[in-house]
């Protein structure tokens, strides 16, 4: 039981970390720039979109689709959340991560939002 509980918090420290180096690496750089926020959870993937100031102009998530695989889901997030930025006049953002590995779900939205005309 001991071996699995340090295991977790290994986990833990090491996705506080990495949050830590990308929050100030995105806040630091692009001052000014609307924020592109990729989240996830187990089930659901989540994108937002955030001005300067820190408020949210709006946010996507795929609770409504049920086809699909969880990457499969998350490029449609990267797709609606592209549209739903064209329509607020937002071309240029910066993507931020929010401590989670640069792969599967978080770069699928990545990707389809640049595919649909974001530029990070």
């Amino acid at each position: 039981m001991k071996k699995t509980k340090s295991t977790l918090d290994q986990k833990k420290r090491q996705y506080k970390r990495r949050k830590n180096r990308s929050n100030t690496k995105v806040k630091n750089k692009n001052k000014g720039r609307v924020r592109l926020l990729a989240n996830k959870s187990n089930v659901y993937s989540y994108a937002y979109l955030i001005d300067p100031n820190g408020d949210v102009l709006c946010e996507v998530n795929d609770k409504d689709l049920k086809k699909g695989t969880k990457v499969q889901r998350a490029k449609k997030v990267g797709e609606r959340i592209a549209k739903k930025a064209e329509k607020l006049d937002v071309e240029k953002v910066c993507f931020d991560r929010n401590g989670f590995q640069y792969h599967g779900r978080i770069k699928a939205i990545a990707q389809w939002a640049r595919d649909w005309g974001l530029d990070f």
